[in-house]
């Protein structure tokens, strides 16, 4: 199991733009994981997901993408922290800047040795990760939970191989939306668990553990696979 040194960082957007990220440094340098949150902001769960995937020996770092709005913002997981989030994903929203945000980290871990990179989001990140795999330079694949929006943008092609999670008790993403990306994608990799959306944050009240472990174990097999970097834990 690989130790980890944590610590926030600068990343610096080609538009010029500057935002905070949570970064795992770890020994091994070769592969990198770039974490994308959910509409509550770069939370302590967030930053437990790169600390996880530091310990399989993956260099990670989630980007702040609610600093071009406000710095530091993390919002409760909760019914009135649900509200003010969405609050703040559309008063933040747009996807071309977000996706600048994503190639700022892809560009740091790059800089620290990085070979090889995949994506991991969940929710907002989820689609956010669909978005890099499609428009994104550099990105080797993604992993994505759940992504909320996913099915606005199913007509694009992603550049590199995709793992898509979701939940099938999902009232943000219908069913008949998972299949009409399935048949359009044959090639994509696509699970469903008995689940809400939310399922693999522990602070969410639809948590569920046995789907979240199962989704980290095929999310692992998946960037062992395409990042061609073996289990380290």
């Amino acid at each position: 199991m690989q130790r980890s040194r944590n610590s926030f960082v600068s990343l610096h957007s080609h538009d010029g733009h500057n935002l905070d990220a949570f970064y795992c440094a770890v020994e091994k340098k070769e592969v990198g994981l770039i974490v994308i949150h959910e509409i509550f902001g770069l939370t302590s769960f967030v930053k437990e997901i790169c600390e996880y995937w530091a310990r399989k020996g993956y260099q990670t770092i989630a980007p702040a993408l609610y600093d071009r709005y406000e710095k530091n913002v993390v919002i409760p997981y909760d019914d009135d922290g649900y509200i003010k989030a969405l609050n703040y994903k559309q008063k933040v929203l747009n996807w071309d800047k977000q996706l600048l945000d994503i190639d700022a980290a892809k560009k740091y871990l790059l800089e620290n040795g990085v070979k090889k990179i995949g994506i991991i989001g969940f929710s907002w990140g989820g689609t956010l990760g669909w978005l890099a795999a499609c428009r994104l330079s550099g990105i080797d694949c993604v992993s994505s939970y759940y992504g909320t929006h996913i099915f606005q943008f199913k007509d694009e092609m992603p550049k590199c191989p995709v793992l898509l999670q979701f939940a099938e008790r999902d009232e943000l993403v219908p069913k008949e939306h998972v299949e009409r990306i399935q048949r359009q994608h044959d090639s994509l990799i696509i699970h469903t668990y008995p689940a809400g959306h939310g399922f693999r944050c522990n602070r969410w009240r639809a948590y569920d553990a046995n789907a979240s472990a199962i989704a980290d174990v095929r999310a692992e097999t998946f960037f062992r696979q395409k990042l061609s970097c073996e289990k380290l834990s």
